[in-house]
């Protein structure tokens, strides 16, 4: 547990610092170059970001690679930044990216069609994580997603529901192994108290049932 916490304020730390400098990109002619696209990176101050970026799932994006791809490029939004690869005919994010949202929010993965697709890490604003698959822009396949608090899901999920076989494990002791459905214990599944307590068996919509 403590462990976790430390892996978790170092995150706090780099994803502050990259929500800083995004802002900091924002300042200026900012509301004049929402919406453009740039192949050539010409900003010393962008440049800088970009070297300086520490991915904080690099395995997923291989940032060192990407950035000197000629695919490469940087796609402002209204609140956000997206830096990574783009399809250059559409100019829509395809490939491997980074966005980062000025409410500290960071998404880090696969791409296709303008859509988180694949792999995927994300960086919620209020410290909760989510690694794993993605389908159409939603959480979807297999993934685990962590409360800032240390609980955490990690199992089956569909269209953004927790769906199909999943474990959950609470911060006082409790655990449920089993089956889900939009979000809940659903089907057969076992919870066990953190007093030791136990019911093995069908569940409804987080109740027991049969």
């Amino acid at each position: 547990r403590e462990g976790l916490q430390n892996n978790s304020k170092a995150i706090d730390e780099k994803v502050s610092s990259y929500a800083a400098g995004l802002t900091d990109s924002f300042q200026g002619d900012a509301d004049k170059r929402k919406g453009t696209v740039e192949y050539d990176i010409g900003s010393d101050d962008e440049q800088k970001y970009v070297k300086n970026y520490q991915p904080l799932r690099d395995e997923l994006i291989q940032w060192t690679v990407i950035q000197n791809l000629p695919t490469f490029a940087i796609k402002r939004y209204k609140d956000s930044i997206y830096r990574g690869e783009l399809d250059p005919k559409s100019n829509k994010r395809e490939g491997r990216g980074v966005i980062v949202y000025n409410s500290s929010r960071i998404y880090e993965g696969h791409w296709t069609n303008d859509r988180r697709h694949g792999q995927g890490y994300e960086y919620f604003s209020n410290g909760n994580t989510y690694e794993g698959e993605y389908k159409t822009g939603k959480v979807w396949g297999q993934g685990k997603y962590i409360w800032q608090s240390g609980e955490y899901y990690e199992g089956q999920w569909v269209e953004g529901y927790k769906e199909g076989y999943g474990v959950w494990q609470g911060v006082a002791g409790d655990n449920y192994v089993g089956q889900w459905r939009a979000n809940k214990p659903y089907g057969f599944g076992k919870h066990t108290w953190g007093n030791q307590d136990e019911y093995e068996g069908e569940w409804k919509a987080c109740l027991r049932h049969g």
